[in-house]
């Protein structure tokens, strides 16, 4: 029973991932690369540069939660527990989940350089959609629940892994959010 909770939760992980994805590929498909380009005339991140951010937080990221895992596995931090979200993890749920209640500037090293088009920017970042689940199968096989991770905005902010793929989803849908938004305006 508790296999298969976990099972669902990785499932549910998995999902969410797709459908970023294949909101991204929708929204690209129905639009021009000159609608994608675009910044918004209220300000902001045009779709591609959005998208071009995912990739670069995400890629990022992803390094962090490689690693951590990778480390796991060697130690052979195993459980049948369910996954739960650490406290920092479900803060950061709150504020990320779209609709956009609070916003806060991206760090500088987190701000997008202008992909050279929207079909380069939705590449990179279905590839890097591609990596996230890949890396979801391998964690699955450890206690995502006692391993910590570092965010990459700041090493101070930490959050078990199992958090780390649902903040990475829930900022995901924030930005398909600011997408909609940005191709709307």
């Amino acid at each position: 029973m508790i296999q298969s909770a976990r099972a669902e939760q990785i499932q549910t992980l998995k999902n969410e991932l797709n459908t970023v994805s294949d909101a991204a590929k929708k929204l690209f498909a129905e639009h021009s690369n000159e609608q994608l380009m675009r910044r918004p005339s209220s300000g902001g991140w045009s779709a591609a540069e959005c998208l071009a951010h995912l990739t670069m937080t995400g890629n990022k990221t992803m390094e962090a939660m490689e690693a951590a895992t990778a480390n796991a596995l060697r130690e052979s931090l195993h459980s049948n527990a369910p996954y739960k979200l650490d406290f920092t993890g479900k803060l950061f749920l709150k504020i990320l989940e779209p609709p956009v209640r609070f916003k806060a500037p991206a760090p500088p090293a987190f701000m997008p350089d202008a992909p050279a088009n929207g079909v380069a920017a939705l590449e990179d970042f279905l590839k890097f959609q591609q990596r996230a689940s890949k890396a979801l199968d391998t964690a699955s096989a450890i206690s995502m629940v006692n391993v910590d991770v570092a965010s990459p905005a700041s090493a101070y902010i930490k959050y078990n892994l199992y958090s780390a793929f649902r903040i990475t989803a829930a900022h995901e849908r924030r930005h398909i959010w600011q997408i909609e938004k940005a191709l709307k305006g």
